[in-house]
């Protein structure tokens, strides 16, 4: 594979390396020194999820997208959106591109009961979850390979996929080709300010990422592709970017350079790499405190997310301690809890010597439900191991 250097925004040959991951020779993000897109340069081919059989297919990426929580919060947020700018009671027709599980589809048939949909969704399992439903057709393909009629769809939903294409403004020009005139395109992606987050620990400069927008650069490739922007308000969220735009007469092709915009993405990088690095150093002193607590009897409870990134990055050994996830404690947290009395970490009837709450939304009320059910137990909320273990760090 030969790399490109051409910004997939500008269309300039003027990318620089600007992030190099854990062991890389190689830079894995590019900045463009002259619109300031950050882009991923010479990704290799990797499965195609809708071909199976272990086929390739060059340039197609498999989609790893959020949850099912988050796909059902975005799904509101655009429906909400559309709501806002057309008259949900005609019969329209939409495309929806990165359907997944088809939470969207269902909510925007339930709202407009004279519209039908066609949706795309490259990965054959998630396609088939939708496959059944009224007014609405799915196919199992990426974008890229659909071909389309002109001047077909009212709206275009397209979520958490420009983010893996190699070229997403011919994909948008291509949209805007099958859309009629005035018809809405809905845009959701992830934001890349969101590594801002100071906590940070996961590496977010994933694999199948290949392109990371910036509400400033995501608008820019809209109009570029021949969209108005409309409506801006979702792109104030640090995670994601929700973005509404119109089909219009005018392109924007020839983009000026943006050096604030260059400088802040190279800045907003080095902090994260500087604040990733340092969190993995916490990380594991955390799990180092941990070991030591879990000879005393060790139960966790709360965060899935939290546990994870102390099993991924920092080799927590799962084996050493009874873990409640969020999800469980959400159901019954007493009964959880409760059940330590009866199953300690340790087998017998042990009740754990100390019970650390990491929840990232209730960890007050988890907090107050074991020092009932086991009022002999020491009780750890993980912001007290995290200032410790940033507190040596320091030292």
């Amino acid at each position: 594979n030969t790399m490109s250097r051409i910004c997939s925004l500008c269309c300039r040959d003027a990318l620089e390396p600007a992030y190099w991951q854990d062991g890389s020779h190689a830079a894995v993000v590019h900045i463009c020194s002259h619109c300031g897109f950050a882009q991923r340069c010479g990704v290799g081919r990797r499965k195609n999820a809708a071909a199976g059989n272990g086929a390739k297919d060059p340039g197609v990426a498999v989609i790893r997208r959020t949850g099912k929580s988050a796909e059902d919060r975005n799904a509101g947020g655009a429906l909400a959106l559309l709501g806002t700018y057309c008259d949900l009671t005609r019969p329209l027709t939409v495309l929806d591109i990165g359907a997944a599980r088809g939470t969207f589809v269902r909510k925007f048939l339930n709202a407009a009961p004279r519209a039908s949909t066609i949706a795309i969704e490259p990965d054959a399992h998630r396609a088939w979850v939708c496959a059944n439903l009224n007014r609405s057709k799915v196919i199992a393909k990426p974008i890229e390979q659909v071909g389309l009629p002109d001047a077909r769809f009212d709206i275009v939903h397209i979520r958490h996929t420009l983010e893996h294409l190699a070229s997403p403004l011919a994909v948008l020009v291509d949209l805007w080709r099958t859309l009629k005139q005035d018809g809405l395109l809905i845009v959701a992606c992830r934001n890349i300010d969101a590594i801002r987050d100071e906590a940070i620990a996961e590496e977010w400069f994933k694999p199948t990422r290949r392109n990371f927008y910036s509400p400033n650069t995501l608008s820019r490739l809209l109009r570029a592709a021949g969209f108005e922007i409309v409506d801006a308000a979702g792109s104030c969220e640090r995670e994601n970017i929700l973005l509404v735009a119109k089909k219009c007469n005018f392109t924007m092709r020839n983009l000026l350079a943006d050096p604030l915009e260059v400088h802040a993405t190279r800045a907003l990088i080095s902090i994260y790499s500087s604040a990733r690095q340092r969190n993995l150093l916490a990380l594991n002193a955390i799990v180092a405190e941990l070991n030591t607590l879990s000879e005393l009897g060790l139960a966790i409870c709360g965060s899935g997310r939290l546990f994870d990134s102390l099993v991924q990055y920092a080799g927590l050994d799962e084996e050493s301690f009874r873990h409640f996830s969020e999800a469980q404690l959400g159901v019954d947290s007493s009964q959880c809890i409760e059940s330590l009395k009866r199953d300690g970490p340790d087998s017998g009837d042990t009740i754990p010597g100390v019970i650390v709450v990491m929840s990232d939304t209730h960890a007050d009320k988890i907090a107050d439900i074991a020092s009932r059910c086991t009022p002999h137990t020491r009780i750890i909320h993980y912001s007290e191991l995290v200032f410790r273990a940033y507190k040596r760090l320091a030292a």
